[in-house]
Protein backbone atom coordinates (compact mmCIF):
# COMPACT_ATOMS: atom_id res chain seq x y z
CA UNK A 1 0.00 0.00 0.00
CA UNK A 2 1.31 3.41 -0.46
CA UNK A 3 0.94 5.89 1.88
CA UNK A 4 0.97 9.77 1.37
CA UNK A 5 2.53 12.64 3.96
CA UNK A 6 1.69 16.19 3.69
CA UNK A 7 4.35 18.18 4.84
CA UNK A 8 3.94 21.92 5.03
CA UNK A 9 6.48 24.85 5.48
CA UNK A 10 6.37 27.20 8.35
CA UNK A 11 5.10 30.17 6.09
CA UNK A 12 2.63 27.81 4.18
CA UNK A 13 4.46 29.42 0.82
CA UNK A 14 5.58 25.31 -0.01
CA UNK A 15 3.79 22.19 0.50
CA UNK A 16 5.06 18.63 -0.02
CA UNK A 17 3.42 15.87 -0.67
CA UNK A 18 5.35 12.32 -0.22
CA UNK A 19 4.71 9.15 -1.21
CA UNK A 20 5.88 5.81 -0.01
CA UNK A 21 5.48 2.47 -0.29
CA UNK A 22 7.11 0.01 3.16
CA UNK A 23 9.34 3.36 4.28
CA UNK A 24 10.70 3.78 0.53
CA UNK A 25 9.86 7.00 -0.47
CA UNK A 26 8.70 6.68 -4.12
CA UNK A 27 8.40 10.46 -5.11
CA UNK A 28 7.19 13.42 -4.21
CA UNK A 29 5.60 16.79 -5.47
CA UNK A 30 6.05 20.20 -4.23
CA UNK A 31 3.39 23.32 -4.43
CA UNK A 32 4.94 26.42 -4.23
CA UNK A 33 2.06 29.28 -2.75
CA UNK A 34 4.15 32.73 -2.90
CA UNK A 35 0.80 34.58 -2.32
CA UNK A 36 0.66 33.03 0.87
CA UNK A 37 3.60 34.83 1.87
CA UNK A 38 3.37 38.08 -0.14
CA UNK A 39 -0.24 38.73 0.95
CA UNK A 40 -0.53 36.84 4.18
CA UNK A 41 -2.15 39.75 6.41
CA UNK A 42 -4.37 40.50 3.65
CA UNK A 43 -5.46 36.54 3.17
CA UNK A 44 -6.03 36.47 7.50
CA UNK A 45 -8.00 39.65 7.60
CA UNK A 46 -9.91 38.42 4.57
CA UNK A 47 -10.60 35.20 6.06
CA UNK A 48 -11.37 36.76 9.21
CA UNK A 49 -14.38 39.05 7.32
CA UNK A 50 -15.89 36.11 5.56
CA UNK A 51 -16.47 34.31 9.08
CA UNK A 52 -17.75 37.78 10.31
CA UNK A 53 -19.99 38.71 7.52
CA UNK A 54 -21.06 35.41 6.73
CA UNK A 55 -22.52 34.63 10.62
CA UNK A 56 -23.78 38.38 10.26
CA UNK A 57 -26.12 37.66 7.07
CA UNK A 58 -27.15 34.33 8.89
CA UNK A 59 -27.90 35.90 12.10
CA UNK A 60 -30.46 38.04 9.77
CA UNK A 61 -31.76 35.31 8.02
CA UNK A 62 -32.75 33.85 10.91
CA UNK A 63 -34.30 36.98 13.01
CA UNK A 64 -36.61 37.44 9.93
CA UNK A 65 -38.77 34.94 10.55
CA UNK A 66 -38.50 34.56 14.32
CA UNK A 67 -39.44 38.74 14.36
CA UNK A 68 -42.34 37.76 11.74
CA UNK A 69 -43.65 35.20 14.07
CA UNK A 70 -43.18 37.37 17.52
CA UNK A 71 -44.69 40.47 15.72
CA UNK A 72 -48.41 38.11 14.91
CA UNK A 73 -48.02 36.80 18.23
CA UNK A 74 -48.03 39.96 19.60
CA UNK A 75 -51.25 41.40 17.54
CA UNK A 76 -53.53 38.22 18.18
CA UNK A 77 -55.50 39.67 21.48
CA UNK A 78 -56.51 42.29 19.17
CA UNK A 79 -56.71 40.50 16.39
CA UNK A 80 -59.19 38.26 17.88
CA UNK A 81 -61.27 40.42 19.23
CA UNK A 82 -61.37 41.86 15.32
CA UNK A 83 -62.06 38.72 14.24
CA UNK A 84 -65.10 38.37 16.40
CA UNK A 85 -66.43 42.08 14.96
CA UNK A 86 -66.09 40.20 11.27
CA UNK A 87 -67.72 37.56 12.19
CA UNK A 88 -70.84 39.66 13.41
CA UNK A 89 -70.51 41.84 10.27
CA UNK A 90 -70.23 38.31 8.04
CA UNK A 91 -73.76 37.25 9.86
CA UNK A 92 -75.32 40.59 8.58
CA UNK A 93 -74.28 40.23 5.36
CA UNK A 94 -71.67 42.80 5.21
CA UNK A 95 -68.48 43.13 3.50
CA UNK A 96 -65.81 42.40 5.78
CA UNK A 97 -63.19 43.38 3.16
CA UNK A 98 -62.42 46.73 4.72
CA UNK A 99 -63.29 46.51 8.70
CA UNK A 100 -61.38 50.19 9.12
CA UNK A 101 -64.31 51.85 6.83
CA UNK A 102 -66.74 49.71 8.66
CA UNK A 103 -65.45 51.52 12.24
CA UNK A 104 -65.41 54.47 10.17
CA UNK A 105 -68.76 55.36 9.27
CA UNK A 106 -69.59 53.93 12.95
CA UNK A 107 -67.34 56.59 14.21
CA UNK A 108 -68.61 59.50 11.73
CA UNK A 109 -72.13 58.05 11.72
CA UNK A 110 -73.22 56.23 14.83
CA UNK A 111 -77.00 54.85 14.89
CA UNK A 112 -77.61 56.92 11.74
CA UNK A 113 -75.26 54.08 10.05
CA UNK A 114 -77.65 51.28 8.32
CA UNK A 115 -75.75 48.90 9.69
CA UNK A 116 -75.25 50.30 13.28
CA UNK A 117 -77.11 46.83 14.82
CA UNK A 118 -74.21 44.94 14.10
CA UNK A 119 -71.97 47.66 15.75
CA UNK A 120 -73.83 47.63 18.67
CA UNK A 121 -74.47 43.78 19.30
CA UNK A 122 -70.08 43.95 18.90
CA UNK A 123 -69.69 47.04 21.39
CA UNK A 124 -72.08 45.70 23.67
CA UNK A 125 -70.64 41.86 23.98
CA UNK A 126 -68.64 40.31 26.93
CA UNK A 127 -65.11 40.31 24.49
CA UNK A 128 -65.50 44.41 24.71
CA UNK A 129 -65.56 44.54 28.57
CA UNK A 130 -63.66 47.48 29.89
CA UNK A 131 -61.48 44.91 32.35
CA UNK A 132 -60.62 43.07 29.29
CA UNK A 133 -59.50 45.82 27.09
CA UNK A 134 -57.24 47.10 29.70
CA UNK A 135 -55.49 43.92 30.28
CA UNK A 136 -55.43 43.68 26.24
CA UNK A 137 -53.81 47.13 26.00
CA UNK A 138 -50.77 46.23 28.39
CA UNK A 139 -50.51 43.18 26.61
CA UNK A 140 -50.24 44.95 23.58
CA UNK A 141 -47.43 47.48 24.78
CA UNK A 142 -45.47 45.08 26.30
CA UNK A 143 -45.81 42.46 23.43
CA UNK A 144 -45.11 45.20 20.67
CA UNK A 145 -42.15 46.34 22.80
CA UNK A 146 -40.48 43.26 23.59
CA UNK A 147 -40.94 42.65 19.25
CA UNK A 148 -38.97 46.09 18.83
CA UNK A 149 -36.22 44.31 21.38
CA UNK A 150 -36.13 41.56 19.35
CA UNK A 151 -35.89 43.38 16.60
CA UNK A 152 -32.67 45.89 17.38
CA UNK A 153 -30.79 42.83 19.01
CA UNK A 154 -31.65 40.24 15.88
CA UNK A 155 -31.71 42.67 13.04
CA UNK A 156 -30.49 46.06 13.44
CA UNK A 157 -27.40 45.08 15.53
CA UNK A 158 -25.82 42.22 13.22
CA UNK A 159 -26.69 44.85 10.11
CA UNK A 160 -24.54 47.55 11.72
CA UNK A 161 -21.80 45.10 12.13
CA UNK A 162 -22.46 43.85 8.79
CA UNK A 163 -21.50 47.36 7.35
CA UNK A 164 -18.58 47.88 9.39
CA UNK A 165 -16.77 44.55 8.08
CA UNK A 166 -17.81 45.36 4.55
CA UNK A 167 -16.09 49.08 4.67
CA UNK A 168 -12.68 47.28 6.63
CA UNK A 169 -12.60 45.20 3.06
CA UNK A 170 -11.63 48.34 1.21
CA UNK A 171 -8.02 48.72 0.48
CA UNK A 172 -7.24 45.33 1.22
CA UNK A 173 -7.05 45.20 -2.29
CA UNK A 174 -7.48 46.63 -5.74
CA UNK A 175 -8.90 43.71 -7.95
CA UNK A 176 -11.48 43.41 -4.49
CA UNK A 177 -12.67 47.00 -5.33
CA UNK A 178 -15.30 46.66 -7.34
CA UNK A 179 -17.13 43.64 -5.74
CA UNK A 180 -16.58 45.18 -2.28
CA UNK A 181 -18.69 48.23 -3.51
CA UNK A 182 -21.11 46.95 -5.16
CA UNK A 183 -21.51 44.64 -1.46
CA UNK A 184 -21.11 47.70 0.41
CA UNK A 185 -24.56 49.46 -1.62
CA UNK A 186 -26.86 46.01 -1.52
CA UNK A 187 -25.48 46.03 2.20
CA UNK A 188 -26.95 49.74 2.92
CA UNK A 189 -30.76 48.76 1.19
CA UNK A 190 -30.59 45.76 4.46
CA UNK A 191 -29.68 48.46 7.02
CA UNK A 192 -32.67 50.79 5.50
CA UNK A 193 -34.87 48.56 5.20
CA UNK A 194 -34.22 47.65 9.18
CA UNK A 195 -34.52 51.19 10.26
CA UNK A 196 -37.15 51.68 8.60
CA UNK A 197 -38.95 48.40 9.90
CA UNK A 198 -38.27 49.50 13.37
CA UNK A 199 -39.72 52.73 12.24
CA UNK A 200 -42.84 51.32 11.46
CA UNK A 201 -42.92 48.97 15.00
CA UNK A 202 -42.51 52.40 17.01
CA UNK A 203 -45.16 54.20 15.26
CA UNK A 204 -47.84 51.23 15.17
CA UNK A 205 -47.30 50.54 19.39
CA UNK A 206 -48.94 54.26 19.09
CA UNK A 207 -51.48 53.78 16.73
CA UNK A 208 -52.48 50.79 19.12
CA UNK A 209 -52.27 53.10 22.05
CA UNK A 210 -54.85 55.32 20.48
CA UNK A 211 -57.05 52.56 18.53
CA UNK A 212 -57.50 50.75 21.95
CA UNK A 213 -57.87 53.81 23.93
CA UNK A 214 -60.80 54.55 21.24
CA UNK A 215 -61.82 51.27 21.28
CA UNK A 216 -62.63 51.35 25.11
CA UNK A 217 -64.63 54.91 24.74
CA UNK A 218 -66.70 53.65 21.71
CA UNK A 219 -67.63 50.64 23.53
CA UNK A 220 -68.72 52.53 26.59
CA UNK A 221 -70.61 54.95 24.78
CA UNK A 222 -72.62 52.42 23.30
CA UNK A 223 -73.25 51.16 26.48
CA UNK A 224 -74.28 54.00 27.80
CA UNK A 225 -77.12 54.66 25.39
CA UNK A 226 -80.62 55.22 26.30
CA UNK A 227 -79.67 55.49 30.17
CA UNK A 228 -79.89 58.21 32.61
CA UNK A 229 -77.33 60.78 32.70
CA UNK A 230 -76.25 59.72 36.86
CA UNK A 231 -76.29 55.84 35.84
CA UNK A 232 -73.17 54.05 36.03
CA UNK A 233 -72.84 53.51 32.36
CA UNK A 234 -72.82 56.96 31.73
CA UNK A 235 -70.34 57.78 34.02
CA UNK A 236 -68.22 55.08 32.65
CA UNK A 237 -68.70 56.66 29.34
CA UNK A 238 -67.76 60.32 30.41
CA UNK A 239 -64.26 58.98 32.06
CA UNK A 240 -63.33 57.01 29.19
CA UNK A 241 -64.06 59.72 26.67
CA UNK A 242 -61.16 60.47 24.28
CA UNK A 243 -59.62 63.85 23.10
CA UNK A 244 -61.24 64.56 19.77
CA UNK A 245 -57.57 64.66 18.20
CA UNK A 246 -57.30 61.10 19.32
CA UNK A 247 -60.41 60.22 16.86
CA UNK A 248 -58.81 62.29 13.98
CA UNK A 249 -56.06 60.33 14.18
CA UNK A 250 -57.97 57.18 14.54
CA UNK A 251 -60.13 58.13 11.34
CA UNK A 252 -56.69 58.78 9.89
CA UNK A 253 -55.48 55.36 10.39
CA UNK A 254 -58.48 54.04 8.70
CA UNK A 255 -57.30 55.60 5.75
CA UNK A 256 -54.23 55.37 6.15
CA UNK A 257 -52.03 54.50 2.33
CA UNK A 258 -50.24 51.85 3.91
CA UNK A 259 -53.79 49.41 4.70
CA UNK A 260 -53.34 46.28 4.19
CA UNK A 261 -54.99 42.99 2.54
CA UNK A 262 -55.27 40.74 5.02
CA UNK A 263 -53.22 38.05 2.89
CA UNK A 264 -50.30 40.39 3.63
CA UNK A 265 -50.98 41.60 7.22
CA UNK A 266 -52.83 40.86 9.95
CA UNK A 267 -56.32 41.76 10.75
CA UNK A 268 -55.23 44.59 13.10
CA UNK A 269 -52.56 45.93 10.79
CA UNK A 270 -55.03 45.79 7.76
CA UNK A 271 -57.63 48.47 10.71
CA UNK A 272 -54.44 50.95 11.44
CA UNK A 273 -52.39 50.73 8.62
CA UNK A 274 -49.28 49.27 9.74
CA UNK A 275 -47.07 47.82 7.15
CA UNK A 276 -44.69 45.69 9.35
CA UNK A 277 -45.87 42.13 8.18
CA UNK A 278 -45.01 43.69 4.52
CA UNK A 279 -41.49 44.68 5.36
CA UNK A 280 -40.78 41.33 6.92
CA UNK A 281 -42.40 39.63 4.04
CA UNK A 282 -40.37 41.49 0.97
CA UNK A 283 -44.13 43.44 -0.19
CA UNK A 284 -43.70 46.77 1.13
CA UNK A 285 -41.12 48.76 -1.28
CA UNK A 286 -40.09 51.03 1.60
CA UNK A 287 -37.74 53.06 -1.13
CA UNK A 288 -40.10 54.60 -3.10
CA UNK A 289 -41.84 56.20 0.24
CA UNK A 290 -38.68 57.50 1.63
CA UNK A 291 -37.89 58.82 -1.82
CA UNK A 292 -41.56 60.61 -1.75
CA UNK A 293 -41.29 62.16 1.22
CA UNK A 294 -37.53 63.60 0.37
CA UNK A 295 -37.73 67.09 -0.49
CA UNK A 296 -34.32 67.08 -2.50
CA UNK A 297 -34.27 66.78 -5.98
CA UNK A 298 -32.14 64.21 -6.13
CA UNK A 299 -33.88 60.67 -5.44
CA UNK A 300 -33.19 58.31 -2.39
CA UNK A 301 -33.43 55.63 -4.89
CA UNK A 302 -30.50 56.55 -7.51
CA UNK A 303 -28.00 58.19 -4.73
CA UNK A 304 -28.11 55.42 -1.86
CA UNK A 305 -29.87 52.11 -3.26
CA UNK A 306 -28.73 49.18 -5.45
CA UNK A 307 -29.27 50.03 -8.94
CA UNK A 308 -31.02 46.87 -9.34
CA UNK A 309 -33.57 48.39 -7.85
CA UNK A 310 -33.51 45.87 -5.07
CA UNK A 311 -35.85 47.83 -2.04
CA UNK A 312 -37.17 45.10 0.16
CA UNK A 313 -35.48 43.38 2.59
CA UNK A 314 -35.62 39.60 1.80
CA UNK A 315 -34.26 40.18 -1.38
CA UNK A 316 -31.82 42.58 -0.23
CA UNK A 317 -29.97 40.20 1.71
CA UNK A 318 -30.40 37.29 -0.90
CA UNK A 319 -28.67 39.04 -3.31
CA UNK A 320 -26.00 40.68 -0.80
CA UNK A 321 -25.20 36.76 0.30
CA UNK A 322 -24.63 36.42 -3.30
CA UNK A 323 -22.38 39.19 -3.73
CA UNK A 324 -20.66 38.59 -0.53
CA UNK A 325 -20.10 34.75 -2.00
CA UNK A 326 -19.06 36.59 -5.11
CA UNK A 327 -16.92 38.74 -3.76
CA UNK A 328 -14.64 35.93 -1.70
CA UNK A 329 -14.26 34.08 -4.60
CA UNK A 330 -11.95 36.25 -5.80
CA UNK A 331 -9.02 35.74 -3.38
CA UNK A 332 -9.17 31.90 -4.07
CA UNK A 333 -8.84 32.63 -7.35
CA UNK A 334 -5.94 34.88 -7.24
CA UNK A 335 -4.53 32.45 -4.84
CA UNK A 336 -4.53 29.68 -7.64
CA UNK A 337 -3.02 31.65 -10.39
CA UNK A 338 -0.03 31.93 -8.34
CA UNK A 339 0.33 28.10 -7.47
CA UNK A 340 3.33 26.09 -9.46
CA UNK A 341 3.99 22.47 -9.20
CA UNK A 342 6.93 20.29 -9.33
CA UNK A 343 6.96 16.62 -9.23
CA UNK A 344 9.68 14.42 -8.60
CA UNK A 345 10.15 11.07 -8.93
CA UNK A 346 12.84 8.72 -7.51
CA UNK A 347 14.55 6.08 -9.32
CA UNK A 348 13.62 2.59 -7.86
CA UNK A 349 16.28 0.10 -7.46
Amino acid sequence: AIDSTVVFSSDLEHISILKQEKGKLLSFVIYSIPAFVVHRYSLQTISALYSSIRSHLQAIGEGIPAVISAWKNALRPLDIKMDALAKILKNYGISTMNLGSVLNNHMMLGRAWEHANALEQFWTGIQMNDQLLVKMEKALHNNAAGVETMARSSLLAPARALIICIQELYGLDDELLPETLRLAKISKVILFAIEFLLSQILQTRFRLRDFVSWLRSASSAVKAQDTPSDSVQSENARKRRVPQALIHRVANYFHDENNLDSEEGTTTEQIVGSCVSAILSGKKDFVQRRADESNSPNSVKTSLFDPEGISTLPPALNRTIKIADETFDQPRVCVQKTISQREIILPQD
